[in-house]
């Protein structure tokens, strides 16, 4: 290794996955700050095959960058492109490959939420982030509707539609669902705000501030990529 970094986890016995989660976190930052394109994790004695899927979800949580708009000298020479867990107590036979890819997918689902709220507010308008909702919804397999401003209209989203007017960027609204295979016992809505830049504010709020408005969608995004997620952990019930 041509670089080694210690990380304390405290007991071992009353290590969490969440401490997990942090520990693959911080080292995969580190190494991305280093420059390092690899990194060997070790896996604590006590972690079994299952947990190290939080090690995994850490791990490209640490490593994640939004650097779409970077260029030239402004671009990192080199990114983290592999991460090895090794150590561990084992278990059955695939157990850790189907831990480490489930790992994988709920942090880039992660990720995915962070990249929309990234985004800023000129290019991510309605229907862009509309878009972006779809084009998730169908790699996974998941039903979406779009309401365009005609339909908003129709179905008498007056509240909705009334806001929507106050930008040249017309209103979506954008309806993901999930189906389990068995017949479902009940039913979660979860609902997210998407005001890809809230104007609201501009007598009140500091200049400084007024970048970060463009994070109202946040809520929005955190939804898409929650059913990223629901779709990566597909439960039954």
């Amino acid at each position: 290794a041509a670089r080694v970094l210690l990380f304390g986890l405290g007991d071992a016995e009353k290590v969490t996955n969440a401490d997990l989660r942090v520990y693959a976190a911080k080292a995969a930052r580190a190494a991305n700050d280093g420059k390092a394109k690899s990194l060997v994790l070790g896996v604590p004695a006590q972690v079994d095959a299952e947990r190290l899927r939080f090690l995994a979800e850490g791990a490209v949580l640490g490593a994640y960058k939004f650097l779409k708009y970077l260029t030239g000298d402004r671009r990192p020479k080199a990114e983290l492109e592999k991460v090895v867990l090794a150590g561990g107590k084992g278990g059955k036979k695939g157990a850790a490959d189907a831990a480490i890819k489930l790992g994988q997918k709920v942090a880039e689902a992660v990720c995915l939420t962070r990249d929309l709220v990234n985004e800023p507010g000129n290019e991510l308008t309605p229907a862009a982030l509309a878009d972006a909702a779809a084009r998730t919804a169908k790699q996974f397999g998941l039903k979406c509707q779009v309401f365009d401003p005609k339909e908003i209209d129709r179905r008498g989203m007056k509240l909705l539609a009334a806001v929507g007017r106050g930008s040249a960027n017309g209103p979506r609204f954008v309806h993901i669902t999930y189906t389990p295979k068995k017949k479902a016992k009940r039913k979660l809505a979860f609902v997210g705000k998407g005001l890809t830049f809230d104007s609201g504010g501009l007598c009140i709020k500091p200049a400084p501030g007024m970048g970060e408005m463009k994070s109202d969608m946040a809520g929005a995004g955190n939804v898409v990529g929650l059913m990223a997620a629901v779709a990566a952990l597909a439960p039954d019930v």
